[in-house]
């Protein structure tokens, strides 16, 4: 009789270990899934978009002219702008004249641009890592203008010192057939800041 109660009372106590070991898996189960269902949200900074300003060609383009404080201080012309679908340039090596054409369904945009250090003390870097061509279609980096001859491409980066200024056409290849062809030039990365020349 002892034994059966022995018995009786080891198997309660194995059927409690089994229902709390069950209950203990299945709400650790629901904690694993509540851990899952946590989303982490970050708040991501949205860039302020660039500020634009339009100016006449032929227009010298001043850092205090602008409606926007900018850090760099220079001054910029574009005084030739004009669309080509090929232009001659001197290749120095051959001595002999060439010429470059605009690949299939593409047309250039050359821009003759003057940049001056306004600044008194100041270095500054310029070229036309800051210029962009393009069109409604599409927005396109400088590309490299063969040297010919009689004016050498503006530099990619140049260091210029104060008072001293650099003179050079810029290329650039976009599509052909689109509208509102232009040149831009940006006067600084922080604010973001661009000047805008359109082709008349």
């Amino acid at each position: 009789m002892k034994r059966k109660i022995i018995y009786l009372l080891a198997s309660c106590l194995i059927g409690i270990a089994l229902i709390a070991a069950s209950m203990l898996a299945i709400s650790c189960g629901q904690a694993e899934e509540e851990e899952e269902e946590v989303v982490i949200t970050e708040e991501v900074e949205e860039k302020e978009p660039a500020h634009e300003e339009i100016f006449s060609l032929g227009e010298t383009v001043e850092s205090d002219m602008l409606s926007v404080t900018v850090p760099r201080k220079i001054a910029v012309t574009v005084t030739e702008l004009y669309m080509t679908d090929s232009y001659e340039y001197y290749a120095t090596m051959d001595e002999v004249w060439r010429t470059h054409q605009a690949p299939a369904g593409s047309t250039f945009i050359i821009a003759n641009v003057k940049i001056k250090n306004i600044s008194s003390m100041d270095t500054v870097k310029v070229g036309t890592q800051d210029m962009r061509g393009g069109c409604a279609a599409e927005v396109v980096p400088a590309g490299f203008y063969m040297a010919t001859g009689l004016r050498e491409e503006l530099g990619v980066w140049l260091d210029i010192l104060p008072g001293e200024e650099t003179e050079g056409p810029a290329l650039f290849e976009v599509p052909k057939g689109s509208t509102d062809y232009y040149v831009k030039y940006r006067f600084s990365l922080e604010p973001e800041v661009w000047v805008k020349w359109l082709l008349e």
